[in-house]
């Protein structure tokens, strides 16, 4: 059974692997075995170069058992800010958010709904269709809400964050609880394949383009 420090969370499905930051740290023996613990307040896996495209349509996944509010569970880094985020917001809802610019400054699109439950596993799901700028978040399999985004072009970026999101220079909003099974996919699941991912029964459209399942996250 893993243990100690996150040093590489490997990637099941790729070749984009990340890696431990700050006090990230595996645990054994829970719904998932491993997973990731994260601390809320510098812990962070991150990879190399990007999972998704932005400007895109894409979906991202993961089973997540929050410790507290307001923490980000996924991101992804453009040059100032975050192109998307997926996090519980201070109120207790998961949001799922994306920039309307790569600046430090930039404000964001969103869908949310739902009630953040603390202590409890949840698999949270955001999907978003360029073509139409349709934002979806799921939680349980279930739609929590919907939002529209125009995708900006030429901000493919940086790492895929887990358990923060980028602010201008630095990384803040750190996620404080457990995550694990993360998955990201090169096209906008239906409500049915979500569902579907939820349960087991994984249907996506297309290969799953980086399955960071710490070892699996």
């Amino acid at each position: 059974n893993a243990s100690g420090a996150v040093t590489t969370a490997a990637d099941t499905a790729g070749t984009l692997s990340g890696s431990g930051s700050g006090n990230a740290t595996w645990n054994s023996g829970d719904l998932f075995s491993p997973d990731v613990v994260l601390d809320g307040t510098n812990s962070a896996v991150a990879t190399s170069g990007a999972a998704i495209n932005p400007a895109q349509s894409f979906s991202v996944s993961a089973w997540v058992e929050p410790e507290a509010l307001g923490g980000t569970v996924l991101s992804q880094d453009m040059t100032e800010a975050a192109s998307f985020r997926v996090y519980a917001n201070t109120s207790g809802a998961w949001y799922f958010c994306m920039a309307t610019a790569d600046t430090s400054t930039a404000t964001y699109n969103c869908a949310s709904g739902g009630s953040v439950q603390l202590g409890a596993w949840t698999h949270l799901t955001a999907t978003y269709q360029a073509s139409t700028g349709l934002m979806s978040l799921y939680a349980a399999g279930e739609l929590l809400g919907t939002g529209g985004h125009t995708a900006l072009t030429g901000t493919t970026g940086g790492g895929f964050q887990i358990g923060d999101y980028r602010s201008g220079s630095s990384h803040t909003g750190y996620f404080n609880g457990q995550v694990a099974d993360v998955n990201t996919y090169p096209a906008q699941l239906s409500h049915s394949q979500v569902a579907d991912i939820d349960t087991g029964a994984i249907g996506a459209v297309g290969p799953v383009t980086s399955g960071i399942r710490g070892m699996c996250v």
